[in-house]
């Protein structure tokens, strides 16, 4: 028997999630963990900021938690009991003729066409019948397995290199930690060290080399991770600018509390970029540097402190640039910043390293996840 093109709810039992009452839920760990939607997996598994004293609907350890609204087709693999919000879907074999190792790689191949049927005013979201009546293309058992096998050892390469990365941050994260609890250090206004949105310089001709960076371009772990190339004339109204080395920080929800953030490490001396981001230019380099700027920017006590300062109707808040420049950081003699910012430009270039590394296992994982259901493997 070879491969058939199924209903995926004719092998698949579907768990449509279900959001718990307000009153039934909480941030102490009382309860059930509660996965409300995308927001709770991470890079590799699952972190709940909530749980349920009361459960609608719960999901079994190992089942595939599908995210189904806002953020389409994403999946974690449940690794225990958990109460499922109405963002997700626990996804389970409910025949023999699909294993549990497969299932998680057919739904991964099955992601573009779930996004396609997606629909929604605020929120895209897809139905239990989009899932359910889904051409799923199902390989006899044998191949199953030998299929799960490969991409299995592809994408462990890829959630290795994760982990690495999350420890290199976390090394990151310490370091500035470290620096900012140190009760012998002056602290002073950010506005003593840094210019707060610079006034834009004048008198620029338009064929002037520049680049654009948008939000999208900012990776909320790594900072910049791509850019377009303009001039001037493209982008003098209704932008944003910078210069080289400049910091840039998200001054809208919800990117800034999701830290997005980094140093303008552009190929040209000016930059263009989107107006939600507020610019940080260095006055003095013996005193501090963009790179400790950037991780300070990033630490979780200016984080939360900003996310309080925020101005706006909802979905629309802003991190006020009083707030920034008020905020008191750490003056270093010069001879402790050259260090410090060293360390930090170092675990950076290594983070950069392990993220190359990252692309690259996507890439292997993706051909070979294209081969296999071309049956080509």
């Amino acid at each position: 028997m070879g491969w058939e093109m199924v209903k995926l709810g004719d092998v698949a039992e579907i768990v449509m999630g279900q959001a718990p009452k307000g009153a039934d839920t909480s941030e102490e760990p009382v309860g059930i963990p509660l996965i409300a939607g995308a927001g709770d997996f991470t890079a590799t598994g699952i972190k709940c900021t909530k749980y349920a004293s009361k459960t609608p609907r719960l999901c079994k350890p190992g089942d595939v938690i599908l995210s189904i609204r806002a953020t389409i087709g994403t999946y974690r693999i449940a690794d225990d009991k958990y109460c499922i919000g109405r963002g997700v879907a626990a996804i389970r074999p409910k025949s023999e003729s699909i294993t549990h190792e497969f299932l998680p790689f057919l739904l991964r191949h099955m992601k573009p066409q779930l996004m396609r049927q997606a629909r929604g005013a605020t929120f895209l979201q897809v139905s239990k019948a989009d899932i359910a009546d889904s051409p799923a293309p199902l390989p006899p058992l044998e191949e199953q397995q030998r299929i799960a096998k490969i991409l299995n050892a592809a994408l462990s390469m890829t959630e290795l290199f994760q982990k690495q990365l999350g420890e290199v941050l976390d090394l990151k994260h310490n370091l500035v930690h470290a620096a900012l609890v140190s009760s012998t250090i002056e602290r002073v206004p950010l506005q003593e060290l840094v210019t707060v949105n610079p006034k834009q310089r004048r008198g620029i001709p338009d064929e002037t080399p520049t680049t654009f960076v948008a939000m999208s371009d900012v990776d909320e772990r790594l900072g910049l991770c791509s850019h377009t190339s303009g001039t001037v004339g493209e982008y003098k109204k209704g932008y944003t600018a910078f210069a080289q080395d400049d910091v840039l920080v998200a001054k809208i929800t919800p990117c800034f509390e999701n830290g997005k953030s980094a140093i303008a490490s552009i190929p040209t001396e000016l930059g263009h970029g989107s107006t939600e981001f507020h610019v940080l230019r260095v006055k003095d380099t013996s005193r501090t540097s963009p790179e400790i700027i950037w991780s300070l920017m990033k630490s979780k006590a200016f984080l939360a402190e900003g996310e309080n300062s925020m101005r706006g109707s909802s979905g629309h808040r802003r991190v006020p640039d009083w707030f920034i420049k008020k905020y008191p950081v750490p003056v270093f003699d010069k001879e402790k910043t050259m260090s410090l910012t060293k360390q930090l430009t170092s675990l950076d270039q290594v983070a950069d390293h392990i993220n190359q590394k990252i692309g690259l296992s996507k890439e292997l994982y993706a051909s070979l996840s294209s081969r296999a259901f071309s049956r080509e493997l």
